[in-house]
Order: C-alpha cells, then sequence, then structure tokens
C-alpha cells in the first residue's frame, strides 16, 4: 500500500511537466518528501526551465544549478547527503531541461544548510496538537530563482491529522501558482501529524523554527514524477475558474 502511494504521486508530477507550458523564466519547482516514523527520510527535488534563459544565466539560476559540479556543491552539507542526482531533457520539451536530485536526511532541519534551498526553511516542531512539519517559500526564494510555481507532497508511515495541503490515503500534496506565490506573505506547507505518533527530529543549533519539507523518495522518481503533474493541472485549472 505504502510503495503504491508514492508510486501514485510520482506519476502525477511527472504527467503534470508533459501538460503544463514553459515560460522561459518561470522555473517549475517541485519536492516529494517521505518520512520515516523517526523524522528521517528523503527527499525529490525538481525543476526545470527552458535552454535559453539557464544559458543566459550561465547555468545558474539564483540557488539552482544545472550543471553537475554545482550539484554537488548546492545540495551537499552535514547530515544530507545526495543519493543520486541527473540532468536531462524535459520530457515535455526537448528545448527545457530538467534536474532531478533525491537527498537523503537525518532530520528535515538539515535540509536548513542546503546552499540550493536558501531563503526556504524547513522544521519539525513539537506542538500541543502534535509533531509539525513546515516548508516555507519566502518571497526572496520565489523571486531570486525566478519560481513560476512550487509543487509538494509528502508521505509518511505516522498518520496525518492537518494540512493546508490536500490528503489523499496519508499522503498530502500543495501547489502554488504564480498568483500565490507573488504574494508578499511568503507561503508555508504544513502537516500535522497525529499525537503520539513516532515522528520526530532535534532542531539543529541556529535552524529557524520556521522550518518546513516536501517530497518522496528517488528510487521510484520516474513514478512519483507522473501523478503529481495531474493534481497540480486541476489545481490551476480550478484556481483559474475562481
Amino acid at each position: 500500500m505504502f510503495y503504491s502511494k508514492k508510486k501514485y504521486i510520482y506519476l502525477s508530477i511527472t504527467l503534470l511537466f508533459l501538460i503544463i507550458p514553459m515560460a522561459a523564466g518561470a522555473v517549475n519547482f517541485n519536492q516529494n518528501f517521505t518520512l520515516k516514523e523517526d523524522g528521517s527520510g528523503s527527499v525529490n527535488i525538481l525543476y526545470v526551465e527552458q535552454d535559453s534563459f539557464i544559458k543566459g544565466k550561465n547555468f545558474l539560476i539564483g540557488n539552482l544549478p544545472f550543471n553537475k559540479e554545482k550539484i554537488t556543491e548546492y545540495f551537499s552539507s552535514a547530515g544530507t547527503k545526495i543519493f543520486s542526482s541527473s540532468i536531462e531533457k524535459s520530457p515535455k520539451d526537448n528545448n527545457s531541461t530538467q534536474v532531478i536530485v533525491t537527498l537523503v536526511f537525518n532530520s528535515v532541519n538539515d535540509l536548513n544548510n542546503l546552499k540550493g534551498l536558501t531563503k526556504s526553511q524547513y522544521s519539525m516542531t513539537n506542538t500541543d496538537s502534535g509533531m509539525v512539519l513546515r516548508c516555507s517559500f519566502s518571497p526572496e526564494f520565489v523571486s531570486s530563482n525566478s519560481i513560476s510555481q512550487i509543487y509538494c507532497t509528502l508521505t509518511s508511515k505516522s498518520e496525518i491529522k492537518s494540512s493546508n495541503g490536500t490528503i489523499k490515503d496519508n499522503a498530502v500534496s500543495f501547489f502554488r501558482g504564480k498568483e500565490y506565490l507573488d504574494s508578499k506573505n511568503g507561503n508555508n506547507f504544513d502537516v500535522t501529524f497525529k499525537s503520539g505518533d513516532k515522528t520526530t527530529t532535534t532542531k539543529k543549533e541556529g535552524s529557524d523554527e520556521k522550518g518546513k519539507s516536501c517530497g518522496l523518495f528517488g528510487i521510484e522518481l520516474p513514478i512519483v514524477f507522473l501523478l503529481g503533474s495531474v493534481l497540480m493541472y486541476s489545481n490551476r485549472k480550478r484556481n483559474k475558474k475562481n
């Protein structure tokens, strides 16, 4: 069951990239988290942009690198290691390139030490309501990386109590299009786990309590990046109607 959920999310995201058109200077940014009961886990980070814009930025858009050497520099830190990474043509547009990085971490808070995620914040904190995971994307993170949309998914073995994303079968999806990302208030992806579950994490010194996280384990990457796409596309259509 748990394995099939990850497949579903993976397929969503991939399909979404096949449907939504790309515009230069409009990076699609996706994170897909899987959390274990002890708070450790993995995240797939996928971002895509048109080649002409990438070359104009010397293969580095804000803190999002499009070459192998800088991927190691921008996505490695203590407590976090790169499980796999790839740079390839987008399956939707041969004139666009996508980067996929799979990270394994001991604690969600370790993601705050990554240069590639500067100006975003990740945390897991214990509250009266239960353990709360937060992924926070500041306006500076959005503008400096030329991001036009953010899509996150999370799967956990711990029971999910509530979220500002869409919950289905103990998995959560979260989407923000440009109309939301332009807000000066920033965008938070929050997930609260049922009290008593084992999902825990140790806050590292110097990390902000306002952190966050999202994503899925990269071994099933070809599948996870196909289901999120469907959900994301549906959300965009719904936002337009509203």
